[in-house]
Order: structure tokens, then C-alpha cells, then sequence
């Protein structure tokens, strides 16, 4: 039930412009009072901190969408949620645990900006080196590397 609970709060940051009374009593529901978020950096949030950063993505129109989401032990789920707006674009991988029905922890274990991830990663520059040859032409007309 929590899981379905955490799902259906998620898909609520679907991109369009909404007031957090809309989904007020959902939040309500999956956080508990004494909830505490641990950032990677470990900067830790509480209930209202949360309050306030879900009213202020719901005013960027912020899309959030799951990657993976899933049980890996009795009472957390780990869960990796793309988010992105005007302002940012990222990945985030987080960790909750649940007593009852309600999230008391989360931690984000790891997060990154997609936008330069991608370019980080490409140190050889292998996204220039092996693009496809232009239509017609074969990998025995293009010159080596």
C-alpha cells in the first residue's frame, strides 16, 4: 500500500501547473510528522521543508517520472525519479523507510544533473568518434580516427 501511495503522489508532478492543495491530502497521507530527508550532502529537511519544495515544483510545472521503484527490504523501498523543469534536470536515487503506512526517513544516496552527466562521462569524446556515417556511404569510405 505504501508503495502504490508513494506512486500515485509522484505521478502528481505530471508537468502541469497545480496548486499543493490538490495533492495536500496525499502528502498528508504517505509523510509522517516526525518525517526527516537526509540529502547526500547531508543537509537534512523536515515535514515543512518538504511542504515547501513540493509547493515550489508544482509552481515550475516540475515533471517527476520513475525510473525504477522497489521493495528491497521489509519497510524501504528504494526508488531512482528523474526530475525536471525549466531550471533543472536531474536524477535522483533515494532511499525510504516507512513504519506503518507513512515515509519517517528518506535519504538521497545519489543525485546528478543529466544535462552534463552525459558529457562527463564521454572522456574519449566516443560520441563524436562513432557517429554513423552519412546516409549512403559505408564505414570503409570514412577515414580512421
Amino acid at each position: 500500500m505504501c508503495e502504490q501511495l508513494m506512486r500515485q503522489f509522484i505521478y502528481q508532478f505530471d508537468g502541469t501547473p497545480k496548486d499543493f492543495s490538490e495533492i495536500e491530502y496525499l502528502f498528508d497521507l504517505l509523510f509522517d510528522k516526525t518525517f526527516v530527508m537526509t540529502s547526500k550532502h547531508g543537509i537534512r529537511s523536515n515535514l515543512s521543508d518538504m511542504k515547501r519544495m513540493f509547493t515550489s515544483d508544482l509552481e515550475k510545472c516540475t515533471n517527476i517520472s520513475i525510473i525504477q521503484c522497489r521493495r528491497i527490504c521489509f519497510g524501504t523501498i528504494e526508488c531512482e525519479i528523474r526530475i525536471t523543469n525549466d531550471e533543472i534536470d536531474k536524477i535522483e536515487h533515494i532511499v525510504c523507510s516507512f513504519e506503518g503506512e507513512k515515509i519517517v526517513r528518506a535519504q538521497i544516496t545519489n543525485e546528478f544533473d543529466t544535462r552534463t552527466y552525459f558529457y562527463d562521462m564521454d572522456m574519449f569524446n566516443l560520441v563524436e568518434r562513432f557517429k554513423l556515417p552519412l546516409f549512403g556511404t559505408s564505414w570503409d569510405d570514412v577515414d580512421e580516427v
